[in-house]
């Protein structure tokens, strides 16, 4: 399925890649799913 928005078409799937990964809004709080800040993981051998 594809979205029509400002003259652009999207797709659908797209639309939920962009929520999942974070691109959706200007900033965090505008976000409609902020993601959560996830601590680095360290390796085992540097």
């Amino acid at each position: 399925m594809m979205v029509k928005s400002k003259g652009v078409k999207v797709a659908v799937s797209t639309i939920y890649y962009w929520i999942d990964r974070g691109h959706l809004g200007k900033a965090e709080d505008f976000l409609l799913y902020p993601r959560k800040k996830s601590s680095k993981r360290q390796r085992a051998f540097s």
